[in-house]
């Protein structure tokens, strides 16, 4: 499935494009700006429109989209890493701190481990020493 979306290209340009759906790490809902953000590994998108229906639409897909957070939404099949103190998920088997991570709620984050690690079992969750 692809998604229309918004890449800018600078400041002031922008260029609509293709992105195949299982591309996307995550998406959060901007609420400053009205739209939604979308983090892939090469690079950041926007597209407007509701999360919650897109939410909807990609899991009669069949993609596995989890809600992590009020307006965010993880691929549980691009996690490679969790990070049980810091209650994050990372899609790069080496993270580094420029990598980029998605929080996961603290009140969502035990059911959410679970839930992943069902879908995932080689999915790795540690604590960093």
């Amino acid at each position: 499935m692809l998604l229309e979306v918004i890449r800018e290209l600078d400041k002031h340009t922008v260029e609509t494009v293709q992105l195949a759906a299982n591309a996307v790490w995550f998406m959060e809902y901007d609420r400053r700006k009205d739209r939604i953000v979308i983090h892939a590994q090469d690079g950041t998108y926007y597209m407007n429109g509701s999360i919650k229906h897109l939410e909807i639409h990609l899991r009669d897909e069949g993609y596995r989209f989890l809600e992590v957070d009020r307006g965010t939404l993880i691929n549980a099949d691009n996690i490679v890493w969790i990070n049980l103190v810091r209650k994050e998920a990372f899609f790069e088997p080496y993270p580094t701190r420029k990598s980029k991570r998605c929080s996961i709620a603290h009140h969502r984050f035990l059911n959410t481990v679970d839930e992943l690690h069902r879908m995932n079992p080689s999915l790795s969750i540690t604590s960093p020493a």
